[in-house]
């Protein structure tokens, strides 16, 4: 899903019809109106830093790289919420 958005998303940036992009990305009927407000809600470099994220948070849970797992995934979901997220800063 989150692929899909973020390709919808270039897609209207250069000038596609929201109707045309979720029909070439096979967005079914059903679910139209939630995609339609998602990209209205985010803008397609909000939705690439978020696909960034995920992808960051899946090697931490495969045990690649390094980094606090419940950490990001909470900061993920704080972004997704469009809640502030506060920087942790060492002392």
């Amino acid at each position: 899903e989150l692929r899909t958005l973020v390709n919808i998303a270039t897609a209207l940036e250069q000038g596609e019809k929201l109707d045309a992009a979720m029909q070439k990305y096979y967005v079914f009927a059903n679910r139209r109106s939630l995609v339609g407000a998602c990209l209205r809600a985010r803008s397609r470099l909000q939705l690439e830093s978020v696909q960034q994220q995920v992808s960051q948070l899946d090697k931490l849970f495969k045990g690649i790289g390094t980094g606090n797992t419940w950490d990001l995934l909470t900061t993920l979901l704080l972004r997704l919420a469009g809640k502030p997220v506060i920087a942790n800063r060492a002392a």
